[in-house]
């Protein structure tokens, strides 16, 4: 690890994860860019990796947040979305992972506004 990744782990590390994400996750390259002119190499970021249900930055977050309301003794969590939206699927998924009950609060289509320039 360089010095500057233990700099930002150090640093990240202030803040309490839960650990339901698997991280970190891994970098692979990408063989079938590599048959590009220029022989570039291209890598990617495995976020798939990360566990429950293929969370990626979804799960990240919730990794995070969650440790927040178990340390408060939360017992519910209350997500708000469109109908099979994925993030209402990783929060099912953590909750039920972290014991905790799951609200849904499902809305259908888009939430109209007022505003004329959204």
């Amino acid at each position: 690890m360089t010095e500057g990744m233990s700099s930002l782990s150090a640093r990240l590390s202030r803040f309490p994860r839960l650990g339901l994400a698997h991280l970190p996750t891994p970098l692979e390259p990408m063989k079938a860019a590599g048959r590009a002119p220029r022989r570039t190499t291209v890598w990617v970021k495995r976020e798939d990796a990360t566990g429950a249900g293929f969370g990626g930055n979804k799960l990240r977050k919730l990794d995070y947040v969650l440790h927040e309301a178990v340390a408060s003794n939360a017992d519910t969590l209350v997500s708000g979305g469109v109908v099979q939206s994925n993030s209402q699927r990783q929060v099912a998924a953590v909750a039920a992972k972290a014991g905790l009950a799951m609200s849904p609060g499902v809305y259908h289509g888009r939430l109209s506004t007022s505003d004329t320039r959204v």
